[in-house]
């Protein structure tokens, strides 16, 4: 694996027969290919993200992870509408409440990420 990439466990989905990580990025959860190793962030979107390394790690997915990612997907959903209102209304105030929640969940999924690698075998 390459050192230079932030690390993050992988979970199995036997049903889906994939793995499942929660992004540092967005904070939602993203599927990949079952084998550990380099890849590229799915909500990059074009902004040059940086990679990350998946190490794939002998548990369940938490539900800790299920709440993050549904908590991101709600602010995503405030921040589509938001756009949508500055559009139509050509206001942009920042709206720092909304700033604040989405730094507290990528700091929430980034020490989330860390606890589980450093507390479960993983398989590298």
């Amino acid at each position: 694996m390459n050192e230079k990439h932030p690390k993050v466990p992988g979970f199995l989905d036997d049903y889906a027969g994939t793995t499942r990580i929660l992004c540092l990025y967005c904070s939602r959860l993203h599927r990949h290919g079952r084998s550990p190793g380099n890849r590229v962030p799915h909500c990059g979107d074009g902004k040059d993200l940086p990679e990350y390394d998946i190490v794939l790690v002998d548990i369940s997915l938490p539900i800790e992870a299920v709440r993050i990612d549904r908590e991101a997907r709600r602010l995503h959903k405030v921040l589509q509408n938001r756009r949508h209102s500055i559009r139509i209304t050509g206001s942009s105030k920042p709206d720092t409440a909304y700033e604040q929640e989405i730094s507290d969940l990528a700091e929430a999924a980034g020490e989330f990420n860390e606890r589980i690698l450093g507390e479960v075998s993983h398989e590298e």
